[in-house]
């Protein structure tokens, strides 16, 4: 398939409020009823988060991933008509699809480049979040509905945002699913100083596009060493491979045939692949050409993955910088699908969460910028590349300065045992450097950010 750059364009009457404790009491899960895959993942995912029985919908449907709208419409009148009986539209706050339930929904010519042809091609997870709020009328429309939800920093409940918030269980086979739901948790324990965020452009050419996508991954790395976090840039065209203790991954992936990241990942970590179509399917047999999608990120071992359906546009695709701040860096501790819709612009459109909602990590505070035990101040932090070295002891003897990649790029010297000393990396590229400091009094490890 021709793949087409992102375009820049306590009483069941009291509805439940956002639950980030571990419960799943407020998650509903879609089944398919013609699905046995679909049974087996919506049985096992209750089991294992003991979901009550009457916050399991069964729908009867096609369980092709392409569907038109009379079948969704047909999904989503199950799904109301479920919701309703059972007095559940204000006590769910989250619905989990399931492998087995469509995936998409096509209106027009969805994979042709006339943006005028596909502005109302939508996921189903997407199209469902709208059913039985306000906004439900936007359901199909081209470019669809602005999100309650954007830029909030409270804790998700539907009685205050008149949305639910969707993600979906999928993968290539059940076994997968099943792998990911297990590694899956409430606040599965990550270390800012063993987890890397690694991010890959993969895209390189001459057209406005790149300037803007080329900023956006700049301008993500500052913010995420700023925040006291590895990370790395990679800013060619070849996919980079083969990395360890990923916490978090984003790449554009313009030419996604035949790649295969063989990467190591954390409990907790998230991806998203910016291309289009980069969830155009979950099923093996449909991915001929061996093209990296959400499906061989959860067959690696993520626990949350980001991706389209159909064709985006960069407007429309979600806030990774905001992401990221909700889902590691804030103290209101937001979960996966909490983070992911606080920074989705649009909804009824065509983007796809694959994950437990509920997932959500605990930031080990021990490690970051400045461990120095006591020993050694340094200011400013972050810098332009100049900063002051100053122990809280006697005097400094030796500073050894590597980059993330594990080289020497700096060894200092002091002959005087200096109590202050200035160090320059003005001329690095921007990003987390390592300090190896020795003192009269002991030796100890700093961080330090290289702004822009």
């Amino acid at each position: 398939m021709k793949k087409i750059l992102l375009a820049l364009i306590i009483f069941s009457c009291i509805p439940v409020l956002g639950q980030n404790n571990g419960s799943y009491v407020d998650v509903a899960v879609i089944i398919n009823d013609n699905s046995d895959v679909s049974k087996e993942i919506g049985l096992y995912f209750q089991q294992q988060r003991n979901i009550p029985d009457k916050n399991i919908i069964h729908i009867s449907s096609v369980v092709d991933e392409e569907i038109d709208s009379l079948t969704f419409d047909n999904i989503r009148i199950q799904v109301r008509n479920h919701l309703l009986s059972n007095n559940l539209t204000n006590d769910i706050n989250y619905i989990v699809t399931t492998k087995g339930v469509p995936l998409r929904v096509k209106r027009g010519k969805c994979e042709d480049g006339n943006i005028s042809t596909w502005k109302s091609c939508a996921s189903v997870d997407s199209e469902l979040s709208l059913v039985l709020s306000q906004l439900e009328e936007y359901i199909g429309k081209p470019d669809g509905v602005k999100n309650p939800y954007l830029n909030s920093n409270s804790l998700f409940s539907r009685a205050d945002y008149d949305i639910y918030l969707v993600s979906r269980l999928d993968g290539y086979t059940v076994l997968d699913i099943k792998n990911l739901i297990d590694r899956s948790s409430y606040e599965s324990p990550v270390s800012k100083e063993a987890s890397k965020f690694v991010l890959d452009l993969s895209y390189i050419d001459n057209s406005p596009s790149f300037d803007i996508i080329d900023n956006k991954f700049q301008n993500l790395q500052n913010y995420i060493g700023s925040n006291g976090w590895n990370c790395i840039y990679h800013p060619e065209y070849s996919l980079l491979t083969n990395q360890t203790e990923v916490i978090a991954y984003s790449s554009i992936n313009f030419d996604p045939g035949n790649k295969v990241l063989n990467n190591s990942w954390l409990k907790g970590s998230v991806a998203e692949i910016l291309f289009s179509f980069s969830a155009r399917t979950f099923n093996r047999q449909d991915n001929p050409d061996n093209e990296l999608l959400l499906a061989d990120l959860i067959n690696e071992g993520v626990c949350g993955a980001i991706g389209y359906p159909y064709h985006a546009f960069v407007h429309s695709t979600f806030n990774t910088n905001l992401f990221f701040k909700n889902y590691f860096f804030s103290e209101t501790r937001f979960n996966l699908a909490e983070s992911y819709y606080s920074a989705i612009p649009g909804l009824s459109w065509q983007t796809i969460l694959v994950g437990d909602p509920k997932t959500s990590v605990s930031i080990d505070k021990s490690t970051g910028f400045n461990e120095d035990q006591g020993q050694i101040n340094i200011s400013p932090n972050p810098s332009n590349g100049i900063f002051t070295i100053k122990p809280n002891c006697v005097g400094l003897t030796s500073i050894d300065i590597y980059n993330l990649k594990g080289l020497l790029i700096k060894s200092i010297n002091i002959v005087n045992n200096s109590n202050l000393l200035t160090i320059d990396i003005s001329e690095q590229q921007p990003g987390l450097y390592i300090l190896f400091v020795k003192t009269d009094c002991g030796n100890s490890t700093h961080k330090v950010f290289k702004s822009k």
